[in-house]
């Protein structure tokens, strides 16, 4: 039979494992926490990042398809495109002339 040696701590040993185990314990807990692209805290930053590019997705989505309504009303409705040419470009039809009644226009 062989002999066992049972090795007790003394109270100044066995306090300072305690001590070294929860330091491991702390640096283990905030590793979890804060580690570089892993963490907690990191995950929920992504998370956090992945809902506001979703949101700004939606947006994007909504917008496209309003501007192509927009392309297909312009390509199939001449009155629309008309009065589109006429607001915004300042167009006028043949024979037609502009008269600005406005405060600030002169006259000599």
């Amino acid at each position: 039979m062989k002999k066992r040696f049972q090795h007790t701590l003394s109270p100044l040993q066995q306090r300072r494992f305690v001590k070294i185990l929860v330091l491991l314990a702390i640096a283990a807990v905030g590793w979890i926490f804060f580690a570089p692209d892993m963490g907690i805290y990191s995950l929920y930053s992504q998370k956090n990042r992945v809902e506001k590019l979703q949101e700004k997705k939606s947006k994007l989505e909504a917008e496209n398809a309003a501007l192509r309504r927009e392309i297909k009303r312009i390509e199939n409705d001449v009155e629309y495109l008309e009065r589109l040419a006429r607001e915004k470009h300042g167009l006028l039809k043949e024979n037609e002339m502009v008269f600005d009644f406005g405060e600030n226009s002169t006259s000599d």
